[in-house]
């Protein structure tokens, strides 16, 4: 089976053994994840069927909160041994009505989990107001270094809510069941997009900075919101504390999507189904097993970064493996989706960092991009200021969005896209089935040249977007280009919109 293949890279050879093993495996690792998303989204429509399509979505819309709390708590009385739920051999009766039962608190959950996120403030006057009216951001506003960090605890709240519950469940003994597995996956998967704004500026702007204060109880409270953020949130949202912290950090944003990141998407073409599905098997495994990064970091002789690396991983396996002795499965579970949820790292940098200048490949105005969105007036959290992120990592996210504007000039004289909001699979597959017209279409910049007509800067845009986008074409034989282009269009065909 293998050696055919080998023989379409044109040479048989170690190395070419090598490519077709890696492009196999993570080619299964994205097909099983596609389907596995299509199906966990057929369950997820089919459970919130009720709520949607009824009065009760109201109920979700006024109290969120109060519909999560209610609907865990029965979720968790149906899935308790008192409550009859095991691994059944054969449904009987009461099984399949408990089971509809569930459904439909399930379904509750999953509508009222993203109603919890959609409140945040969409200006900045709104941040002021919520932090001044609420509790704790009140509180934790005038000991935080910047008060408007204080909003954060409530995406620490949250995330907690609807991870926590699951979690601890699936490792009580006596409660593994579809049921409690079922309830971890739900808000595991709920809290992926803001967990991700989290993590990311707690790892830039160091939210729950504590060291500046001078009162013991204070330096306390906020430095344990810190430390559970990092050590124990992020392992429930299905991260390995320090992993991320250290490869951003010290190894991206010094190399800046360079060929020597671990990350880098410089040698990728991004047409091509089998360099994306290689970069995530090799980014799943240097997630899991950072070797690469302790590599660079000690040829760098860079040893406090290489010491939180190995302090997180030791701490998160160690307390795996202690969990495995309460249930073997569960933590199996949880480090299967830890390596299979590195896709979505790899979604998101082929968004930031997939059209490079072949002529200036280093040139952080030629390799990443920045989203428009007109939802809010801080760019999602400074997320959609990639570039202005990039150039001041440091930079305060509230700060991000006046750069941007500072820096209009240098966006046009460098060429820089700018996209409409768009998502990173739906992204990814405009590239795979070679649609580069629909995502000129989202182009705020470039702009037009003077007296360029609307339908020639498409044009011209789409194929500025291609070339770099094929940027890096490997010398393989026209079989394995061939194979690699149709599995890339049909991948692209179903996946959904």
């Amino acid at each position: 089976m293998v050696l055919p293949l080998v023989c379409t890279l044109g040479t048989v050879s170690p190395q070419a053994v090598g490519i077709v093993v890696v492009t196999a495996l993570g080619m299964i690792q994205v097909v099983v994840t596609i389907v596995a998303a299509a199906v966990t989204s057929l369950v997820f429509a089919t459970a919130k069927a009720p709520w949607t399509l009824s009065r009760a979505s109201r109920l979700v819309a006024k109290a969120p909160t109060a519909t999560v709390i209610a609907c865990v708590a029965g979720m968790l009385v149906l899935a308790s041994p008192w409550g009859g739920a095991r691994f059944a051999a054969a449904l009987t009766y009461g099984e399949i009505a408990r089971g509809a039962v569930f459904l439909v608190l399930f379904g509750g959950f999953l509508c009222a989990a993203p109603a919890l996120f959609d409140t945040y403030p969409r200006t900045m006057t709104a941040f002021r107001t919520h932090i001044e009216t609420r509790w704790p951001e009140r509180w934790l506003a005038s000991r935080l270094r910047n008060p408007l960090d204080a909003w954060f605890i409530r995406l620490v709240m949250y995330e907690s809510l609807l991870t926590l519950p699951g979690f601890v469940a699936v490792f009580v003994p006596g409660w593994f069941n579809p049921y409690t597995v079922t309830l971890y996956i739900g808000g595991l998967i709920s809290v992926q997009m803001f967990h991700e704004i989290l993590d990311h500026t707690n790892i830039h702007n160091n939210l729950f900075a504590h060291t500046h204060l001078k009162n013991r109880f204070d330096r306390g409270v906020v430095g344990f919101l810190g430390f559970y953020q990092e050590f124990i949130l992020n392992p429930l949202c299905g991260r390995i504390p320090h992993g991320y912290r250290v490869q951003h950090v010290y190894v991206h944003h010094v190399e800046n999507n360079g060929q020597l990141d671990n990350q880098s998407t410089l040698k990728l073409d991004l047409t091509s189904c089998f360099d994306f599905a290689r970069h995530c098997f090799r980014m799943s495994w240097s997630s899991a097993f950072p070797i690469d990064v302790a590599a660079y970091l000690i040829e760098r002789r860079r040893h406090r970064p290489l010491r939180a690396l190995l302090v997180g991983h030791g701490v998160y396996y160690a307390a795996l493996v202690g969990l495995a002795f309460l249930c073997w499965p569960a933590a199996l579970g949880i480090f299967v989706m830890r390596y299979i949820d590195t896709i979505g790292s790899v979604f998101l940098a082929f968004l930031w960092h997939g059209f490079i200048d072949e002529a200036d490949p280093k040139n952080l105005f030629r390799n990443t991009l920045n989203i428009h969105n007109t939802e809010d007036e801080h760019g999602f959290f400074g997320t959609n200021f990639h570039l202005e992120h990039h150039l001041k990592p440091s930079r305060h996210w509230s700060l991000l969005g006046a750069d941007a504007e500072t820096n209009r000039t240098l966006h046009h004289d460098e060429h820089v896209i700018t996209l409409r909001d768009i998502g990173p699979p739906s992204f990814v597959k405009a590239a795979w089935t070679g649609n580069f017209r629909r995502i000129a279409e989202l182009c705020i910049e470039p702009q037009l040249e003077s007296g360029e007509d609307p339908n020639a800067r498409l044009d011209r845009l789409a194929s500025l977007l291609e070339e770099r986008a094929r940027r890096h074409r490997r010398p393989y034989s026209p079989a394995w280009q061939a194979i690699d282009q149709r599995v890339t269009h049909l991948l692209g065909s179903v996946m959904p919109p």
